[in-house]
């Protein structure tokens, strides 16, 4: 056999050992390209935290002070009662329905107290004053010979509250005292009788509100107002024969708005890497 050409059994040897290296070094780089695709992928150790924001699903938070403005509406009850001052036989008794609007604000604390669970929310406590201005008056008949006008000009309250939290829900009842400017005038053939007070009472109700966005909520509230008795003796208008008893009381609906300085943060963050 002819040498000059190799040996055939060695050029096959030579050929199958190449094609193997060529194989071998070949899926050698496409696992180390693979590796480093998938490298890149993962976070390092020192790149930044970058915080990415959500809405929050965290509940409302009611405890903390808020402060709040308020529209109402006013249905009054001014009901009198006319005697004979020197023996204290009635002589009349007639009443009136005043109705007005009323503008005012409110400011108070809430306290959620989160280990006494009620009706599927947990109780809260709290207390709250209030003011508001008001047009209503009316003016009567109090004898055929006299005339009267009766005006509250200023209503407000001190009032504690209690209730239940639902998460963006508040249903509460609230009760306490309450104040009002309340002013009668009487004419008769040019002469004036004019009484002024401070009245001073008490007020019961209720309402529900509901948490908005952030540290926003909205409330529909219904009261009952009770400023008790008073006593006038017309001294110019019936040359002193005559004293009125009046009872003052009145309902009114209420709609407002509260900026709550607990709340809640809309957003929450979230972490990632980049």
């Amino acid at each position: 056999m002819n040498r000059a050409f190799g040996d055939p059994l060695t050029i096959r040897y030579q050929k199958g050992k190449s094609m193997f290296i060529r194989v071998t070094t070949t899926a050698a780089l496409l696992a180390a390209t693979t590796t480093l695709a998938g490298a890149a992928d993962l976070p390092s150790p020192h790149t930044p935290l970058i915080p990415i924001f959500q809405p929050s699903t965290a509940p409302f938070n009611w405890s903390g002070l808020y402060l709040g403005a308020q529209i109402g509406y006013e249905f009054g009850n001014d009901q009198r009662n006319g005697v004979a001052t020197a023996t204290g036989a009635p002589l009349f008794s007639n009443t009136s329905s005043p109705k007005s609007v009323s503008f005012g604000g409110d400011m108070g604390i809430n306290y959620v107290v989160p280990s006494f669970a009620i009706f599927g929310g947990h109780a809260f406590m709290g207390v709250e004053g209030d003011v508001a201005g008001t047009t209503s008056g009316k003016a009567y008949a109090l004898t055929p010979l006299v005339t009267g006008n009766y005006r509250e000009q200023i209503q407000g309250s001190g009032r504690g509250r209690l209730g239940v939290a639902y998460d963006r829900i508040l249903a509460y009842a609230t009760a306490g005292a309450a104040f009002g400017s309340l002013r009668n005038i009487y004419t008769s053939r040019g002469l004036t009788d004019y009484f002024a007070k401070g009245g001073v009472g008490y007020t019961v109700g209720g309402g529900v509100e509901y948490a908005l966005a952030t540290r926003w909520s909205v409330r529909l509230e219904y009261r009952y107002t009770d400023f008790g008795t008073s006593t006038q003796r017309l001294a110019a208008t019936t040359a002193g024969a005559t004293t009125v008893r009046h009872k003052d009381d009145d309902s009114r609906v209420m709609a407002g708005v509260t900026y709550h300085f607990s709340g809640f943060n809309a957003l929450r963050p979230v972490v990632a890497r980049y």
